[in-house]
């Protein structure tokens, strides 16, 4: 081995072999790798456990090695401290977590705040009657008390690519070219899960703004103006549902395919609980702690600007 080298690509039998080589090599090399792999406690001493925790351990790392097909030379501290940042920052998967968020953030904004505004605007017209005008705010407010993983199974029976209703209905109309695997494919599986979130959310925020127009005396001249603290502090909350997303995305994909509707909280849930990098998934919660911050922050400055 290499200890000078970073990374090598390996097989799931190349990384055993290696492991096996440390664990009976030299005292330094299995004392090295031990401490890296071993359990520790939350400020980081080792931490006595029976051999089946190991093992345990063991098996979990041997799955991230075989998935990543990377293994470290020789094994460093780097879950610890700072290097965790620079691990995450290296991290092609981290980068395609926080695009996915950003995206989701804004096609939420446009959904979840004009849209629902504009639905609003309309069922507070004088056009509708009382019993219309509740017919279709119960309608689209019905969604978002439903939960979460019931919304999301039901949304994967609806993308199922031979029984689900969306490609069922492009079949009966003659436009099978336009069927997917909604779910099962990189390029449509992340803005499937967003348009479900749209879904559900949509008609909660288009209820909300009902409320504030309906405090508008003369709404139908003074919308627009009247509600825009309403619509910052939405906007806001709306920007943090985005970043946080974790449930629906879990739900629905898991983050697949290939990461291609990854967001950081599924990729912080799965560096945790299944890769068991509790240090990396905190460097992953930290990001995700400043993002919301940020988004409060210029939250208070637009509002003392107006």
């Amino acid at each position: 081995m290499n200890p000078s080298a970073e990374s090598k690509a390996v097989t799931h039998d190349e990384a055993l072999a290696a492991s096996l080589a440390y664990f009976h090599g030299d005292e330094l090399a299995a004392s090295t790798w031990v401490n890296k792999y071993a359990l520790r406690d939350g400020t980081g001493r080792l931490v006595e456990r029976t051999p089946a925790d190991m093992h345990r351990r063991m098996a979990r790392e041997f799955a991230r090695i075989e998935r990543t097909g990377t293994l470290p030379y020789p094994p460093t501290d780097n879950e610890y401290g700072f290097a965790n940042y620079g691990e995450l920052f290296a991290n092609p998967i981290f980068w395609t977590a926080l695009l996915n968020n950003f995206i989701y953030a804004v096609i939420s904004v446009v959904f979840q705040v004009a849209f629902a505004l504009g639905l609003a605007a309309v069922l507070q017209a004088s056009v509708f009657g009382s019993g219309l005008r509740s017919f279709f705010r119960t309608t689209l407010f019905l969604p978002s008390i439903l939960p979460v993983t019931v919304v999301g199974l039901l949304w994967q029976l609806i993308y199922q690519p031979t029984i689900g209703l969306i490609d069922q209905l492009l079949y009966s109309t003659g436009l099978e070219s336009l069927s997917h695997v909604w779910l099962g494919e990189e390029h449509t599986a992340l803005i499937a899960v967003v348009m479900v979130s749209q879904w559900q959310w949509t008609g909660y925020m288009m209820a909300l703004f009902m409320v504030a127009i309906a405090a508008i005396p003369a709404f139908r001249h003074l919308t627009v103006p009247g509600v825009r603290e309403s619509t910052l502090i939405f906007a806001v909350i709306t920007i943090f549902g985005a970043f946080k997303v974790f449930d629906i995305v879990w739900v629905m994909t898991a983050g697949g395919p290939n990461h291609a509707s990854e967001v950081l909280g599924t990729h912080m849930y799965r560096s945790a609980f299944r890769d068991d990098v509790v240090g990396y998934a905190s460097a992953v919660a930290t990001v995700i702690f400043f993002l919301t911050i940020s988004v409060g922050y210029m939250q208070l400055k637009l509002q003392r600007d107006h």
